[in-house]
């Protein structure tokens, strides 16, 4: 993506974990959001700031969930 200048599209995902938790063999229908956020354009970034960028945007739309 950094070479090529390709916009990263972060999605976070929020309720997957709460429809099919750990050690259970089958999902239960639970409401699940997919947020696609705005795209981050990495050419004039450093590949730790892309990270950083990229979780920092993630995890405010999964701050917002948690209120």
């Amino acid at each position: 993506a950094k070479v090529l200048n390709v916009p990263i599209v972060p999605v976070c995902i929020n309720g997957a974990l709460k429809s099919f938790p750990y050690g259970k063999k089958f999902p239960k229908p639970t409401k699940i959001e997919v947020t696609f956020l705005p795209p981050l354009y990495p050419e004039a970034l450093s590949y730790k700031e892309i990270i950083d960028n990229t979780r920092d945007a993630i995890k405010k739309i999964l701050d917002k969930y948690k209120e």
